[in-house]
Order: structure tokens, then C-alpha cells, then sequence
């Protein structure tokens, strides 16, 4: 009777082994995916099906997949944002070649500009600084939207 305690209870213990491992492996392989999902690399290893818990893991492919389309559109939009950024600074730089050139020409005194010519060269002036304005207010507004952004991301839970 002992020993057939003791054989009944060493195969207790191994069927449970490997039923806890049958059980607990999966979650574990699910709670390390979840912790990873924001450091999802293409080249990691593909989470695969495991046993019962099937729609689990392709709800997190599903969500890895998401995640990386995400991050390659913020990327994308980052670009786009930068090459913005850029050909505003150089749109800014034109009409400030203008405006300094034709101040120039009215402020020096070996000219003798006729009334006709500094009119001209106002309303050249006073575009050109129109068209900056206009640029500096679409760079403020992109400015105040990324600052709406960072807002909305830390008010995320």
C-alpha cells in the first residue's frame, strides 16, 4: 500500500509538472510579449500559436502589427515635418534678401532715389514682409499643434 502511495504520488507530482508547464508556459510567453510590445523589432521572433490559448496570441500579432504601422507612419510624419521645417527656413530666407536689399539701396545716401522708385520699393518691402508674416504664423501653428500632441500623449493613460 506504501508503495503504491508513494508511485501514485510521484506521479502526482509529474503529471502536475507538466500540466503547470502546459498552463503556465503560454502565459508566460503572453505577459513577455505584452511587456515587449513597445520595443517590437521586426526582426524579433514572431509570437506563434500555443495550444488553448490561440486567440490570445493572434490578438498580440495583430497588435504588434498595428503598433509597427504606427511607428512607421510617425516616422513618416516626423520626415514629412523636418522637410517642412526646412523649406520654411529657406522660404524666409528670399524675402529677407529683399527686404535688407532694397532697405539698403533707400538708407544709403549716394542714391538719389526718386519718389516713384521709393514707393515702389515700400510696397516691395512691405510684401515681402507680409509673406514672412505668414510663413512665421503657419511655423507657430505647427509649434502649438506638436505642443497639443504632447499634451494628448501624457494625458494618456
Amino acid at each position: 500500500g506504501l508503495m503504491i502511495l508513494i508511485v501514485g504520488l510521484i506521479t502526482y507530482i509529474i503529471m502536475g509538472r507538466i500540466f503547470s508547464k502546459k498552463i503556465t508556459g503560454p502565459i508566460d510567453v503572453i505577459i513577455q510579449s505584452i511587456a515587449n510590445l513597445d520595443r517590437f523589432d521586426k526582426n524579433d521572433q514572431e509570437i506563434k500559436n500555443q495550444g488553448m490559448f490561440e486567440k490570445v496570441f493572434e490578438n498580440l500579432r495583430a497588435l504588434q502589427g498595428r503598433l509597427e504601422q504606427t511607428k512607421t507612419r510617425e516616422k513618416e510624419f516626423e520626415n514629412q515635418r523636418t522637410e517642412w521645417i526646412a523649406n520654411i527656413s529657406h522660404d524666409l530666407k528670399t524675402p529677407l534678401s529683399s527686404i535688407s536689399g532694397y532697405s539698403e539701396i533707400m538708407a544709403d545716401q549716394r542714391y538719389n532715389l526718386s519718389s516713384s522708385e521709393i514707393i515702389k520699393y515700400s510696397e516691395i518691402i512691405k510684401k515681402q514682409t507680409k509673406y514672412i508674416e505668414n510663413l512665421i504664423s503657419d511655423l507657430s501653428l505647427e509649434l502649438k499643434i506638436k505642443s497639443m500632441e504632447e499634451v494628448l500623449i501624457l494625458a494618456l493613460p
